[in-house]
């Protein structure tokens, strides 16, 4: 079904200025274009972070309503930096922190907590062949290193399915406790472009964005349906080029959810 989709998509993919990977997929059927291909990340590596927490919380390995201490604080994205005392917050806080606003301290936090080994060990046990954490958000040090976090479209869309799909990693209850986060994130200007002149369509998506890089992974709900897209952008000319990219994407993909009602 998505066939049809993809090729009302696929005169501006192959004229974008820019590396792009993509993959849009619904139950049935899918298109990929250059989806095993490793990327930096940018803020799309917080998905696999919350999904892992969800996961931890589902075992009773992990308790959501613990309070952890704002000791310190980072730049970029988010809100807690911008208190003046910001209180302690639940990790169910942080990761609603993470996802709805990119907040990095949040997401810093939950990785301290958490152990970057353990997530990367949680990916590499799903088989996500290119998701990697290597480095904190916001840390030039690590960076200058060498140090980065990647993924690929096919991990991300792997990811997406643990959220929109049953299956035996997440329980409904984690899944759907992600999907609800996701709903919100604040960050609509790519693939949930239009999204609030559609009704009868939702958006549960995660953006992120660095120098020249700019991503989106997007899961569009009506009804039952379920469609998949994520769009990874770099080698960018200019960083706001992705961002219209995914928006005109996002104008073409309502409009075909909208017509197959």
């Amino acid at each position: 079904m998505v066939d049809s989709l993809y090729e009302r998509l696929n005169p501006i993919i192959q004229s974008f200025n820019g590396h792009i990977a993509v993959v849009i997929a619904d139950h049935d059927n899918s298109r990929v274009l250059n989806g095993e291909e490793q990327t930096i990340a940018a803020s799309v590596i917080k998905v696999p972070i919350m999904l892992y927490a969800l996961h931890e919380a589902q075992h009773g390995r992990l308790d959501l309503h613990k309070k952890i201490a704002i000791t310190s604080t980072v730049g970029g994205s988010g809100v807690l930096s911008a208190l003046t005392s910001p209180p302690p917050q639940s990790i169910l806080n942080l990761i609603e922190l993470m996802i709805i606003v990119s907040d990095n301290t949040a997401s810093n936090l939950l990785l301290k907590e958490l152990g970057i080994q353990p997530i990367n060990a949680f990916c590499e046990k799903l088989h996500l062949k290119q998701t990697v954490i290597e480095r904190y958000f916001m840390d030039e040090e690590a960076q200058l290193k060498g140090k980065n976090n990647y993924v690929s479209a096919n991990d991300l869309h792997k990811l997406l399915l643990l959220i929109g799909e049953e299956n035996e990693v997440l329980t409904n209850d984690s899944r759907q406790l992600a999907l609800n986060i996701m709903k919100n994130q604040q960050f609509t200007d790519r693939l949930g472009a239009l999204n609030d002149a559609y009704d009868t369509i939702t958006i549960a998506s995660k953006s992120g964005t660095l120098d020249l890089i700019e991503h989106d992974t997007a899961i569009f709900l009506v009804g039952h349906y379920r469609l998949y897209v994520t769009v990874l952008t770099s080698q960018l000319v200019e960083v706001h080029h992705g961002t219209k990219l995914m928006a005109d994407m996002s104008t073409i993909i309502h409009s075909w959810l909208f017509d197959k009602r």
